[in-house]
């Protein structure tokens, strides 16, 4: 007992490297943050920011896009309630600590599925929430006193998620979820909402946008050759979480087969492009790329790439909210997952010609097209031409854009002005 609470003070107060924290240490008799009776820390910044006594934890599941989407939240949270730290609870820890690494209020990140469900750890903090395609409060380990003391706005903010809940029948797909996640979608798009901006609107926060700050690695344009050359990116992976938490195979029915004859096409109406395909282990080799970057690079050189990429061809994917994140267009191909609920309105969105949107409609509707389908006609349907279509028109939306950007009209002095009287 004395040495939780001791475990508490450390956390809460941000006692790491502080001489109240190295006796703390001592005297519990193991590095705090170490060891089975401890939170797994995962990464500890060095310094800490100065900024309040509240320390809130948010649970942060899924694959890179979860963690862009909730960042922003957060991002966007701490603009509408004022400044406080924040602990990241997350499934993958190392994604999580790249995130939300160049943001000042960043604490720590630990592992979530011991700290967080085996350990119950964010009990010890003021507020805890989990982001996910919504927000949940963990309302049992609230100290409101403290809140209101501290940060009342983050109250206010709690009275909303709860009334939101309640008032759109929001419990009985909390509860559910992910089973349930079809009908949030269909929610989310009656009430003019999407993946981006549902949580913030439960939160009666505003959306601060898309772009968001990254940490990128420059230098890898140099190291790829890629430096001072247009190019576009491609990826056709998908999230491997989702195949490691369920067991399932190695192919995903979100992930459009037909890339190679894309670029076939690509190759055929504009030899100029020089195309570069991203990836890691769920990829599989796209035929006739220029650069073959699969298993080849960090998250940070990944941004990197998207951001110095004109355009980005994908099917539904992280890598689509990551060249959100950097400003960067994308071309989609949807197949299972819903247009209206995941596409940004700035991109090139293919919807299915037949079918779709079956998106948690079966348990393993990432793996098995819930129709039978060996090859899902939600994706098979969509002819390489009309993706290639809607890649070149976004290019030449771009180039003519660019034109008229760099394109001044003279500026004429009122002396350099001859009025034509009306002969009418």
């Amino acid at each position: 007992m004395l040495r939780m609470l001791m475990v508490r003070l450390y956390l809460v107060l941000g006692l790491e490297g502080t001489r109240v924290g190295r006796f703390i240490r001592r005297v519990a008799g193991r590095p705090v943050g170490s060891g089975p009776s401890a939170p797994a820390l995962v990464v500890q910044r060095e310094s800490q920011p100065d900024t309040t006594d509240i320390l809130v934890a948010f649970k942060i599941g899924g694959g890179i896009g979860d963690h862009l989407l909730a960042a922003r939240y957060i991002r966007d949270l701490i603009s509408a309630v004022g400044e406080f730290r924040f602990d990241i609870y997350s499934s993958r820890p190392e994604v999580a600590a790249w995130v939300f690494g160049h943001m000042p209020q960043f604490n720590r990140c630990y592992d979530e599925y011991f700290s967080w469900h085996a350990k119950q750890y964010y009990r010890l903090y003021p507020l805890a929430m989990w982001v996910s395609q919504f927000v949940v409060l963990q309302y049992e380990t609230i100290d409101w006193l403290k809140l209101n003391t501290e940060k009342s706005k983050l109250v206010r903010v709690c009275e909303t998620i709860d009334r939101f809940r309640h008032s759109r029948d929001m419990n009985e797909i909390v509860s559910a979820h992910p089973r349930l996640d079809n009908l949030l979608g269909l929610k989310a798009v009656f009430l003019n909402l999407s993946r981006s901006d549902f949580s913030h609107a439960m939160s009666g926060i505003t959306y601060g946008g898309d772009r968001m700050g990254i940490d990128v690695d420059a230098a890898c344009l140099d190291k790829f050759g890629l430096a001072g050359r247009p190019y576009v990116t491609i990826h056709n992976g998908f999230d491997a979480e989702f195949q490691t938490a369920y067991g399932f195979a190695n192919r995903s029915t979100k992930v459009y087969a037909q890339f190679d004859d894309v670029v076939a096409v690509l190759r055929r109406r504009r030899p100029d492009l020089v195309i570069v395909q991203l990836g890691s282990k769920t990829s599989r080799a796209v035929a006739g790329v220029d650069v073959q970057l699969v298993n080849k690079t960090s998250l940070a050189d990944t941004a990197a790439l998207l951001a110095g990429s004109t355009l980005h061809i994908d099917n539904e994917s992280g890598l689509v909210h990551l060249a959100a994140c950097v400003g960067t267009r994308s071309c989609v191909v949807f197949g299972p997952t819903p247009v209206g609920y995941f596409g940004y309105s700035q991109n090139v969105n293919i919807a299915p010609k037949e079918c779709g949107g079956c998106w948690w409609v079966t348990k393993d509707w990432m793996t098995n097209c819930p129709r039978g389908f060996s090859d899902p006609i939600c994706l098979s349907m969509t002819p390489p031409e009309s993706v290639a279509d809607g890649v070149l028109s976004a290019l030449d939306e771009m180039d003519i854009a660019k034109a008229v950007s760099v394109f001044e009209l003279p500026t004429l002095a009122p002396q350099d002005v001859t009025l034509v009287p009306n002969l009418t």
